[in-house]
């Protein structure tokens, strides 16, 4: 029975986890805008955590863009970030963004680049950011938890 657990347990561990991944933004990824967004609308694949997901807003300087509020969230799509944006200058923009999924509790990170264009419609000097993504945390190792679940067995046995 114990060999049984511990085979299902190590083929479920080969199974790609679920995360909470950007699936859409609203103005999109690398979008070239001829008007300042005046709030960014962010779209997950699964409900977040709202305590520890958050977004932020760079210009090409690395300085923080103000926002009207903190990140606002949905009540009725919990996969959903919002944030109202203060007045922004023609320029790039990085959109940095990090949630814990509320189905898996693992916490991802990413961004993504947006350009302000200048007033003529030209491309702002200088260069827009890459776009980037990644996860917090380890992958489960097979031995540590088999070392974790003969200890509560046998835990269990003693109680």
């Amino acid at each position: 029975m114990l060999a049984a657990a511990i085979g299902l347990y190590l083929e479920r561990s080969t199974v790609a986890e679920a995360h909470a991944l950007l699936v859409r933004a609203d103005p999109p990824a690398n979008a070239q805008l001829r008007e300042a967004p005046t709030q960014l609308t962010l779209h997950f694949s699964e409900p977040l955590e709202r305590r520890f997901s958050s977004v932020r807003v760079l210009d090409q300087s690395n300085q923080r863009v103000r926002v009207d509020e903190r990140v606002e969230f949905d009540d009725a799509d919990a996969a959903l970030m919002r944030v109202v944006l203060k007045p922004v200058s023609p320029g790039f923009l990085r959109v940095q963004w990090q949630n814990v999924s509320a189905v898996d509790g693992h916490r991802i990170t990413g961004s993504y680049p947006l350009t302000v264009l200048n007033a003529d419609g030209s491309v702002p000097a200088g260069s827009a950011p890459e776009a980037s993504e990644g996860t917090a945390g380890d992958d489960p190792n097979p031995g540590r938890v088999a070392t974790k679940l003969l200890l509560l067995l046998a835990g269990s046995v003693l109680a």
